[in-house]
């Protein structure tokens, strides 16, 4: 577009004034988030993660797989460590990170609108991107700083290997500088999530739609365009291989298949149990949904599960129609660009799509059916669109008004949602409250619940999941506990029994039935089921294999170098082994355990009873007060970590 003179006046401070002006809006906007605490998946991936509690071992996060997953992340696992050597468990210093990494890409996205289109419709498409409160899930969860960190060191690779503007030619020494810049970026993008591999895709459309080119002269269809795209983007390609070789190889060393072997579960995805059409013509129809929510932000969400608002389901229903509409008339939009060679058509329409090549469930099942903060690095394409919209209004003072509204909506909407993220009550309450239906809705908030006292609640929570989705073993086990710590012990055997034949790994309720084996004398009973539960987590094959007789010994310290993971079994073998009176043997897998978690008190407790009984051996004297728990104390232990 041609933008008036008093909109050109606007511009006159220069980019970097703009781009400090957007890194401040995305600071205001998500400082409520700093004082938030660990909601959904960070409680895994920080504050249970055991492999960032030292920077000793730092080194080694790139010499194993991602915790607790069958993938290869270690970027974002660094960061952690990183924070944790500063600030421990207290949460801020991680949330104050992701709102910094968030500053990044606001900016980035500004420098690569940029690229492409003016100035204004940059620096607004920038301050959207800031501000929209579609981005609230990615910023306010620590565990999806993959999203932020893709982002952040895939816009700026592009940003290094795209060619200059004007068409200044590199000399050897800048376009080796760029090369390596390149590459180095790029490899901080693939290992943070694997969906970094459509910056394959992205780079050739920012290098055909940018501003400064010829490319678009001689149409898409020209052989022409297809050379000259292959010369302006070589340097680029030369980084994206380089880094994509370095991060196979680091990656096949770690994990031996090139796609984990875990089965993507209907209540996370129920777009498995569709056939291929069937799954591709819905997924296409969610790219209608993301469109839909990043123009208008409605029914946001944090809960990935089949219930979650708008999935649908019936393909006739309204709803679905709509989005189905939205999403053809940007696919239609693409195609109308590549027609006509229009810069903005093609950028906003390949951006997109490329962009959500991986994770929009069209070319393969993913974890989950939907979720806002897949929208992250697409999003620079809607906003630029939106900005390129607001900005062809026909008069200066409409187009201010307009573009002020949308801003200062987008910015009350992020600061509000941002509040629901603060703890995981009140997101549950939250998801509750807009999918009435989502079984982890109520699983979550029956877990809150539980770890309040609220049993009452807790229980009608839980009992909601399964008429949602009978085999929820989550929720089935919470109910086990409710039953375990008002003294039931007979239904609360027979709820675990009951997860577990919906999971016969499950390690939640083979842990809990350890300790109640242990705490009823039979010790044997209890170390089976605690291997079983190593041996579901993926850590325990080792274990199994050199298991003795007894089930006790060197087993169990070597059982712990196979894996950190675990804890909780571990804590359980620590009490077996205890339980037959060798210390010896105890104090080895204690100290192991301390060095991976001394923080736990489910790790301190047997400590101190391994000390008691230490000291009682020292002195030759029997000392029966510390001798064996009463019944029931690991199952209360148990059930409050």
């Amino acid at each position: 577009m041609n933008a008036s003179p008093e909109d050109a006046g606007a511009v006159r401070s220069g980019p970097w004034w703009t781009a400090a002006g957007i890194a401040i809006a995305a600071v205001l906007v998500y400082a409520g988030t700093l004082d938030a605490g660990y909601p959904l998946d960070d409680q895994i991936q920080v504050r249970n993660n055991v492999f960032i509690r030292s920077l000793a071992g730092a080194v080694d996060i790139f010499g194993r797989e991602t915790w607790p997953g069958y993938v290869y992340r270690p970027p974002p696992t660094l960061t952690y460590a990183l924070t944790f050597a500063i600030a421990g468990e207290d949460p801020w210093l991680y949330h104050l990170t992701s709102v910094l990494l968030h500053v990044a890409p606001s900016v980035l996205a500004y420098f690569c609108v940029r690229r492409v289109l003016d100035d204004r419709v940059a620096a607004l498409a920038g301050l959207l991107f800031a501000v929209h409160p579609v981005h609230v899930e990615a910023v306010a969860s620590i565990a999806n700083r993959i999203e932020l960190l893709v982002t952040v060191c895939g816009l700026s690779g592009l940003l290094a290997v795209l060619p200059s503007a004007g068409g200044r030619r590199w000399g050897p020494a800048e376009a080796c500088a760029r090369v390596a810049a390149g590459a180095l970026l790029f490899l901080g993008a693939l290992p943070s999530k694997e969906s970094a591999v459509t910056l394959f895709l992205l780079l050739p459309v920012l290098v055909a739609t940018r501003r400064d080119a010829t490319l678009l002269d001689v149409g898409v269809r020209s052989p022409r365009f297809w050379r000259a795209l292959v010369s302006d983007a070589r340097f680029g390609i030369v980084a994206l291989v380089l880094a994509s070789a370095i991060w196979f190889f680091l990656r096949s060393r770690v994990l031996t298949r090139v796609l984990g072997d875990s089965v993507i579960a209907p209540i996370d995805n129920w777009l498995v149990t569709l056939g291929p059409l069937h799954r591709m013509l819905r997924a296409f129809a969610l790219l209608g949904r993301y469109v839909a929510i990043l123009f208008a932000p409605r029914g946001l969400s944090a809960d990935c599960s089949s219930a979650t608002r708008g999935m649908l389901r019936d393909l006739a229903a309204p709803e679905s129609i709509a989005y189905l509409a939205v999403a053809c008339a940007v696919l239609a939009m693409t195609l109308v660009g590549l027609r006509r060679s229009s810069r903005l058509w093609l950028f906003v329409g390949g951006w997109f799509f490329a962009s959500f090549a991986i994770t929009s469930n069209i070319a393969l099942p993913i974890g989950v059916v939907f979720a806002d903060r897949l929208s992250y690095l697409p999003s620079v394409a809607i906003f630029a669109l939106l900005a390129w919209a607001l900005l062809r209004l026909p008069s200066a003072p409409l187009r201010h008004v307009a573009a002020t509204a949308v801003v200062a909506l987008y910015a009350s909407l992020s600061v509000a949602h941002g509040e629901i993220w603060h703890d995981n009550r009140t997101l549950f309450l939250y998801e509750v409250h807009t999918s009435p239906e989502s079984a982890w809705g109520h699983a979550g908030l029956g877990n809150e619940l539980l770890r309040a006292g609220a049993h009452a609640a807790a229980r009608e929570s839980f009992l909601e999941t399964p008429r949602i989705h009978p085999t929820h073993m989550h929720a089935v086990h919470g109910i086990a506990l409710i039953e375990l710590a008002e003294g039931d012990e007979v239904e609360g055997r027979a709820w675990l029994a009951r997860a577990l034949e919906f999971d016969p790994g499950f390690a939640p309720s083979l842990d809990t039935l350890g300790f109640l084996e242990l705490d009823a004398g039979r010790v044997d009973r209890g170390g089976e089921l605690f291997v079983r539960s190593l041996k579901a987590d993926g850590s325990g094959e080792l274990f199994v294999r050199s298991l003795k007789a007894d089930g006790s010994g060197e087993l169990f310290v070597r059982s712990l170098k196979a894996d950190g993971s675990g804890v909780q079994a571990r804590v359980g073998l620590l009490a077996a082994t205890l339980r037959r009176g060798n210390l010896a043997r105890a104090a080895a897998l204690r100290d192991e355990l301390m060095a991976l978690d001394a923080s736990r008190g489910d790790v301190r407790l047997p400590s101190e009873e391994l000390d008691r009984k230490q000291a009682a051996a020292r002195l030759g004297a029997q000392d029966r007060t510390c001798a064996d728990e009463p019944s029931g104390a690991w199952s209360e232990r148990t059930a409050a970590a």
